[in-house]
């Protein structure tokens, strides 16, 4: 999958129209729909509430504990006016590898004692310098002022951040202003991921984005070009004082001198990726 970047020095405008043009190595070419900036609505306050029976979670089959995310805003008067939220949690790493029945070298794990097996069936490495690992909300939260056009919009939540582990984390939301076509795709792609009430739910809306191949209008194509204004506020977390156990198996060990062949490797390097980062997120206190 490949990923483009904007300039540094990218902005745009409130009120500007903006459209994807992707041209590909074998001649295809697609285009979106144009999309135009909506105004932005600046998050009022971002309210992080701890609970230890925050939701049940079906990877877990248990209600589980963690932090609910809830926003207020004011909301503009006499406008229709879509939302869409998403946001990404920091937690400080001690260890930034773990190799089983293999030991760290030359970038990656590798046994250098061939068939003979290691001593133990797993060695971990603490980071090498300052890591972060990055976590992303993965619930589709949307909301369209419809029914409720008014001047401010209190505590809603928009969010969970289950209690992975007891570590401090740094959570980042954004608020994101989106026009109506993509609030209906987001609405509709929400609801083929949460429809799982059996066989008698209703079949959910065809998922019809904006992006089409212009040289064959029976192509159908994936995706949505999405352009908005954005919203963020982050807070920082403490959560070494909570007692609920965490829902992962923390690493404790670490390799020790006489049980690795030499060349003894005690650290790793924090590999930058989407789910890690050496970056000191803003506003991360410790």
């Amino acid at each position: 999958m490949n990923t483009y970047i904007p300039p540094p020095d990218f902005a745009a405008k409130i009120g500007e129209q903006w459209e994807l043009r992707v041209l590909l190595p074998n001649g295809k070419e697609y285009r979106s729909e144009p999309e135009i900036l909506s105004g932005l609505v600046e998050i009022a306050e971002l309210i992080i509430k701890y609970t230890p029976e925050l939701s049940f979670q079906e990877s877990y089959n248990d209600i589980v504990p963690g932090h609910s995310i809830s926003v207020s805003f004011d909301d503009p008067v006499d406008e229709e006016n879509y939302y869409f939220w998403r946001f990404r949690s920091f937690e400080k790493l001690i260890y930034c590898k773990e190799c089983f029945e293999g030991i760290f070298r030359n970038g990656e794990c590798e046994n250098p004692l061939g068939a003979i097996p290691l001593r133990k069936p797993r060695y971990t490495y603490a980071c090498e310098g300052d890591c972060w690992r990055v976590r992303y909300g993965d619930e589709i939260k949307i909301f369209s002022d419809e029914f409720t056009n008014r001047t401010t919009i209190s505590n809603l939540q928009v969010g969970e951040v289950l209690l992975f582990t007891n570590d401090n984390i740094l959570v980042e939301l954004q608020q994101f202003s989106i026009s109506p076509n993509a609030y209906e795709y987001l609405q509709t792609l929400k609801d083929i991921v949460d429809n799982n009430s059996g066989f008698n739910s209703p079949l959910p809306a065809p998922l019809v984005g904006n992006i089409y191949n212009t040289n064959d209008s029976e192509e159908f194509v994936l995706g949505m070009f999405i352009a908005a204004s954005a919203s963020k506020k982050s807070a920082f977390i403490e959560r070494i004082f909570i007692e609920d156990p965490q829902l992962e198996a923390r690493i404790i060990n670490s390799p020790e001198e006489d049980e690795v062949p030499s060349p003894i490797v005690v650290y790793a390097p924090c590999q930058e990726s989407r789910l890690r980062t050496s970056i000191k997120p803003a506003n991360w206190v410790y």
